[in-house]
């Protein structure tokens, strides 16, 4: 069984690796998704998926190198 230890926001998670992308994600996309749907517009909404795409991308990206040294 592919699983490893992550930690999310301070807190520890030993899971695979998409169930850890996924808490990650809501943990992070929940609150804001949410606190810009009450300020703004459907613009920002744009602007915050892109964040979320290249933020992903780079998270994906520490943990393949991450695990090349453990």
């Amino acid at each position: 069984m592919y699983t490893r230890q992550v930690w999310v926001l301070g807190i520890r998670y030993d899971t695979g690796l998409f169930p850890c992308l996924l808490a990650s994600l809501v943990c992070v996309a929940l609150p804001l998704l949410s606190l810009i749907i009450c300020y703004t517009g459907h613009e920002m909404i744009v602007l915050l998926m892109i964040a979320l795409a290249i933020l992903g991308i780079m998270e994906m990206a520490k943990l393949m190198t991450w695990e090349k040294y453990q």
